[in-house]
């Protein structure tokens, strides 16, 4: 392995330089020339200097590591793209954690501290599951974010599940159903729903997909609508399936519209949906933490415990 020795022989510096450049603190800590910050770099690059990070996390007590914890689904793939690519601008990468029933978010939590993790990301939780975290991981004091109970996230599902529905009624549709789920993000849809019902003078009416998705299938059939606003593609995309098994044919029956863009332009015809930015908010989510990761002050969610 090629030491910073090495490269400071090589370049004509001394080790400090070569350790401040190499470390990033040559902007904050020590005014180097560019001159001989690109010189360093590339004698480092030419001796084939291989940063340790093992090494940096062992003298730091902490890794360059950004846990996420969730319970991860396939739609939150492009989020987690988004934050990797946007962390390793940084030097940083990411540790993905899984919940599951052999892995609670304590535990999740305790593992991300093991880890020596810079800061931790939640995603996918229920209120009632955030409050269940052990007010003795905050002495920890590692920036996280998602675990504000209030918090609605960086894109507007009320505003746009609005745009969606009043969409529906310019299209002359009046019967308008919403096919609903159980969950804080859905909740938030659902409102951008009866707002534009409202608004219009127009009657609301939800159905909430439980464990027989074929029962609430027939209830939407029977209701002889103008159009369905579902809360997510998937509910949209199995609606379209048992639609086609009853030889119900869309748009012709009524209009079907998504939100998520989730595999809609697989549909058969192509479902209408909202494209939400994923990728996008994995990018602004990281952004959003390493800025407190930089600056060395606490996360919201830590004044609140």
């Amino acid at each position: 392995m090629i030491s910073m020795k090495e490269i400071a022989a090589e370049a004509g510096v001394s080790r400090t330089t070569v350790s401040f450049v190499l470390n990033g603190r040559h902007e904050r800590d020590l005014k180097i020339s560019t001159e001989v910050v690109e010189k360093v770099k590339r004698t480092a690059e030419k001796l084939g200097y291989v940063r340790n990070e093992l090494v940096q996390s062992l003298v730091k007590g902490k890794s360059k590591v950004i846990a996420i914890i969730a319970h991860f689904s396939d739609f939150m793939m492009p989020i987690i793209r988004g934050y990797s690519e946007t962390a390793a601008k940084y030097g940083y990468s990411i540790s993905l954690i899984s919940l599951s029933e052999n892995c609670t978010l304590n535990q999740a939590l305790m593992t991300a501290v093991e880890y020596r993790v810079s800061g931790i990301v939640v995603m996918t939780l229920e209120p009632e599951e955030k409050a269940q975290v052990n007010p003795g991981f905050f002495q920890y004091g590692i920036p996280v974010s998602g675990l504000d109970v209030n918090r609605k996230g960086f894109f507007d599902q009320e505003g746009s599940a609005e745009v969606a529905v009043n969409y529906l009624v310019s299209l002359g549709h009046r019967k308008i159903i919403c096919l609903g789920q159980q969950s804080v993000v859905a909740g938030q849809r659902i409102q951008g729903y009866l707002n534009i019902m409202e608004k219009n003078g127009l009657p609301p009416c939800i159905l909430e997909d439980g464990s027989s998705h074929h029962g609430v299938h027939e209830a939407v059939v029977e209701a002889n609508p103008d159009a369905v606003f579902c809360v997510n593609d998937p509910l949209a995309l199995s609606l379209l399936q048992y639609l086609y098994h009853r030889r119900i044919f869309v748009p012709d029956a009524f209009s079907v519209i998504g939100f998520g863009n989730l595999g809609a332009e697989l549909a058969s015809p192509s479902l209408t949906t909202i494209r939400e930015p994923y990728y996008e908010t994995g990018c602004l989510g990281f952004e959003n933490l390493y800025s407190i990761i930089r600056d060395g002050r606490k996360s919201p969610v830590w004044s609140e415990n």
